[in-house]
């Protein structure tokens, strides 16, 4: 028997659509649903205030294992790797039920994360609580616990109430992190959704660096900041939480960039504290460095005081580290540049082991430059110039940009490469460490070297290329999560401009050399002189009068100025010199337009036919390169002639 193609084709459908449909049917009833989709309902809950527990109800949907693995970020580990497991537990009395509310049980056991891949400065593994659940089948289970209260979490740092400065007491706040007091699957892919419901007593708020999707519910996504499971930079976006009351603390926030810049500190904190200023500086660095991909950066401060025995150990929860790209605690970032971040009069005066808002080796705010330099950007293996040095270029970079570059130059820059000649270069090159605990060689050398390559950079490229077009580049392989390297590092720094750079970076960041910065810390200095004198001379008709010009470039080598060659006459009038004519011809026009250089004593006069009288000789330079005389950016120098 014949049968047509068509007829084949059809039947051949059916069967196919049959078989396929079966199956499907059969892995629906054989298989079951896969267990990377559960859905997480926190609700935090404060009834009283700081010194009560907050309760936490976690709803988990869609279980679908025998076991329900659920962990949290403990037990407490400072920066060096030490564990305090007797200091605080965050989570209390565990209960767990099913969803008709039988008890179901949990077991607790320790756990360790460590991970090769993880770059160089997360040296420690990530320690977890696990809570083993017997689910008995069930595909909804609840979980319900206390959190320790403020009280004992600052009682455990060592802290009282009689420390605080201001009226602000324990009670009025709670804060800690995420990654500490939620519950959470061991496995990060099983998450399918979390979100974070906050009930606080009247007048209390919250804070924290997830995004909202209504006021009082807070959208944790796949909770993505809160697994180990990341590598490179993301190990640094913990979780920070804030819980507060209104009465006493102020809450500023602005977007920058599309990042939510949040700080909080307490009234009476607020009242100094120039939130205006950071602001400035958080968006310099996104503009000139990169945007962070985070959603938002969180501040805190109270007003307490005394030596608080553990302290940096709770600033490093919940990884062992006290900085991370999406906030910090107490100080080190927020507001201006002076103490508790209040803004100064003027920055205050390097010095390697001063203390004070006179002197000083740091800035109060400068926690904030870490998010970029080497928390996001990172060197692997680990260079300890690029962490120190490059963070305190630009934290006294972006302290430049509200108290000007001159005055950061002058009282930041040259007294540290002052220490760096006296006591640091030489030879043999020798290493210090300040009260502070920063070694020179990792800190300041290497500041000043960024200072170097900023200005090589500008010299060669017409000041069209900085530092900033450097860490451009760095932090966009970043972004590719791709950690910088010497190789990488010097191949973006030699492909800006056509100097190489490659021995300058071995002598300066790897080896011992002397940095040459004479003469780059200083303005630029023009000098004119008449027959071998600067200031004033008298001559006779008869004598022959040389004019010699020389120009030390300073710090601005490589910015594009309009060059001065000017004689005021007896007459009143005005002569410049005209290059192409090699003589002074009559008008005011600049010389010369172009970048500024280093230029070596040269003669251009040598004459013996001035008219009687006073003849002023000026050279100078002036920083807008506008064919105008602009004697708000002008450098210069004269001499007088008075012809007999």
């Amino acid at each position: 028997m014949k049968v047509s193609y068509d007829k084949l084709k059809e039947g051949t459908k059916k069967v196919i659509g049959f078989s396929v449909a079966f199956l499907a049917l059969n892995i629906i009833l054989i298989f079951p649903k896969p267990a990377n989709c559960m859905d997480l309902s926190y609700e935090f809950r404060l009834s009283g205030d700081g010194t009560s527990r907050p309760h936490v109800t976690l709803t988990v949907q869609n279980v679908n294992s025998a076991t329900l693995e659920m962990v949290f970020n403990w037990p407490v580990i400072d920066g060096l790797g030490n564990l305090y497991p007797d200091l605080i537990n965050f989570i209390e009395d565990v209960s767990v039920t099913d969803a008709d509310g039988r008890a179901l049980s949990i077991s607790w056991s320790d756990r360790t994360v460590d991970d090769t891949n993880w770059y160089w400065g997360f040296v420690h593994p990530i320690y977890y609580k696990c809570g083993s659940i017997e689910t008995l089948g069930n595909n909804n289970i609840t979980i319900q616990y206390d959190v320790s209260s403020n009280a004992e979490i600052l009682s455990a740092m060592g802290a009282t109430d009689e420390g605080f400065i201001d009226d602000t007491r324990s009670k009025d706040f709670w804060h800690g992190f995420l990654e500490n007091i939620l519950l959470r699957p061991w496995v990060h892919s099983d998450v399918s959704s979390a979100t974070l419901r906050i009930a606080l007593p009247g007048g209390w708020n919250y804070a924290t660096i997830y995004p909202n999707s209504s006021n009082d519910v807070v959208a944790l996504g796949t909770m993505d900041y809160m697994y180990g499971d990341n590598i490179r930079w993301k190990n640094y976006q913990r979780s920070p939480f804030i819980v507060y009351d209104t009465a006493k603390f102020v809450a500023q926030t602005k977007l920058i960039k599309g990042i939510k810049v949040i700080d909080i500190c307490s009234i009476e904190l607020d009242k100094d504290r120039n939130q205006e200023a950071f602001y400035q500086y958080f968006e310099y660095m996104n503009n000139v460095i990169g945007t962070l991909p985070i959603y938002a950066y969180l501040t805190f401060n109270v007003f307490i005081g005394g030596d608080i025995e553990f302290q940096k150990v709770f600033q490093a929860l919940p990884y062992g580290y006290e900085h991370g790209v999406t906030g910090e605690f107490y100080s080190a970032a927020g507001g201006d540049i002076g103490a508790w971040g209040s803004s100064l009069t003027k920055v205050p005066l390097w010095a390697f082991d001063g203390w004070g808002p006179e002197e000083q080796p740091h800035l109060f705010y400068a926690g904030m430059i870490r998010a970029w330099i080497f928390l996001f950007i990172q060197f692997d293996p680990f260079v300890p110039w690029f962490k120190g040095g490059f963070w305190t270029y630009y934290e006294n970079m972006t302290a430049a940009q509200r108290y000007g570059m001159d005055h950061v130059v002058d009282r930041r820059f040259r007294p540290m490469y002052k220490y760096y000649i006296d006591n640091i270069a030489g030879p043999p090159e020798v290493d210090e460490k300040s009260s502070w605990g920063k070694n020179f060689l990792e800190y300041y050398k290497p500041c000043l070297t960024a200072y170097y390559f900023d200005q090589l950079l500008k010299e060669n490229s017409s000041s069209n290329k900085t530092i900033d077009d450097l860490m451009k580049l760095l932090f966009q392989k970043a972004e590719q999560g791709i950690a910088i390297n010497r190789a990488i590092f010097t191949e973006a720094l030699n492909s800006l401009t056509n100097y190489d750079f490659t021995s300058v970076i071995e002598d300066y960041l790897y080896g011992s050399s002397k940095l040459p910065l004479d003469g780059y810390l200083d303005n630029p200095y023009p000098n004119i002189v008449a027959n071998n004198s600067s200031g004033s001379i008298t001559v006779s008709t008869a004598d022959s009068v040389s004019i010699t010009v020389s120009l030390t470039r300073g710090r601005y080598g490589g910015q594009n100025a309009d060059w001065w060659v000017a004689e005021s006459t007896p007459s009143g009038t005005f002569n410049y010199y005209n290059l192409s004519a090699g003589s002074m011809v009559s008008g005011l026009l600049p010389t010369h337009q172009g970048p500024l250089f280093s230029l070596g004593t040269t003669q251009l006069l040598n004459s013996s036919d001035l008219a009687v009288g006073t003849h002023t000789f000026y050279f100078g330079v002036d920083l807008k390169m506008n064919g105008s005389l602009d004697m708000d950016s002008i450098y210069y120098d004269w001499v007088s002639v008075n012809v007999q």
